[in-house]
């Protein structure tokens, strides 16, 4: 579906719901206002995260008029229900978009919380105004989001954006369930090689900070590496304008930010070298963000 670079105002509101492994965020917009993130825990059965998000839905109704609901989930989904959610598998084939729709009687979309947070960028965050753009999630694993002339790419299967499969130098495991560059450049990638300094990841990050000369410097300069190396290989594929990251890897940039464009430069194609890569602007609240305007913009356009 095409998403507004520049979403219209109008009198209607609509909110995003971001599902996550962990929390619930939830926001209203009216199309170039964002209001005031809402944050709970998730639920861990279905019943209870359906009463859940109805309630959070009728809050929303009684401070003024909703038009529709938007969700963002972990996993794959398709437009009529979640496929695969590894973090919430009790969501996997569910009716929740039907159930949901009953509950509220609000026409309610469905969407990849990467892709979400990569049209929450676009429309008000480090990718605002771009038509072509590339998000990575960096985290506990290695996800995302690719726009293309002003639409979000799904693929064939719905999964486009799973990153964390780019060919990275680590040994292959017949079926995996992580890819190869998510084995070699994620949070838990980064977790493993402080053990093996006898650190934890804060105290490894605190050590490079005060010596990057030291060995802790070492291992961390090679991991933004890593990173930089499948950055510049997705900006040679799809030549973005812009190259965004996000996650919680992205709260220690200021150290890995040298170390990230040494890699890029050294496997991006010439012509993508200057692709500038800025860290997201809206943070956690980006898939909520998103989850509103892809919702505000479908029913818009179907209406």
């Amino acid at each position: 579906m095409k998403m507004p670079l520049q979403p219209e105002s109008s009198s209607l509101r609509t909110i995003g719901i971001d599902i996550g492994g962990t929390h619930i965020r939830s926001i209203i917009s009216d199309g170039l206002n964002i209001g005031q993130v809402n944050i709970e825990k998730t639920p861990n059965t279905y019943d209870v995260l359906l009463s859940t998000l109805r309630r959070i839905i009728e809050s929303g109704k009684s401070t003024g008029e909703l038009s529709s609901v938007g969700l963002g989930l972990p996993g794959r989904t398709d437009p009529e229900k979640p496929i695969w959610i590894p973090k919430l598998p009790f969501l996997n084939q569910s009716p929740l978009m039907i159930d949901l729709e009953k509950l509220t009687h609000l026409p309610t979309t469905l969407i990849n919380d990467a892709q979400a947070a990569l049209v929450g960028e676009v429309n008000f965050g480090a990718a605002k105004g771009c038509r072509n753009v590339v998000l990575v999630t960096l985290g506990t694993g290695i996800g995302g989001g690719v726009m293309i002339d002003g639409k979000i790419y799904l693929g064939h299967n719905g999964t486009a954006g799973s990153f964390g499969w780019l060919l990275a130098p680590v040994r292959v495991f017949p079926n995996p369930e992580h890819g190869p560059w998510e084995r070699w450049a994620s949070g838990n990638s980064l977790l493993n090689a402080s053990r093996d300094l006898g650190l934890s990841v804060s105290e490894l990050i605190e050590q490079a900070n005060e010596s990057p000369e030291s060995q802790a410097g070492g291992v961390l300069t090679d991991f933004a590496s890593r990173i930089g190396k499948g950055l510049g290989s997705l900006a040679s594929i799809f030549d973005p304008q812009i190259v965004v990251v996000s996650g919680g890897l992205v709260n220690s940039w200021s150290l890995l930010r040298n170390g990230v464009q040494d890699g890029f430069n050294s496997t991006a194609s010439p012509s993508v070298r200057n692709t500038p890569i800025k860290v997201a602007i809206l943070g956690s609240d980006a898939g909520a963000v998103g989850a509103s305007v892809t919702s505000r913009n479908y029913f818009n356009t179907n209406n």
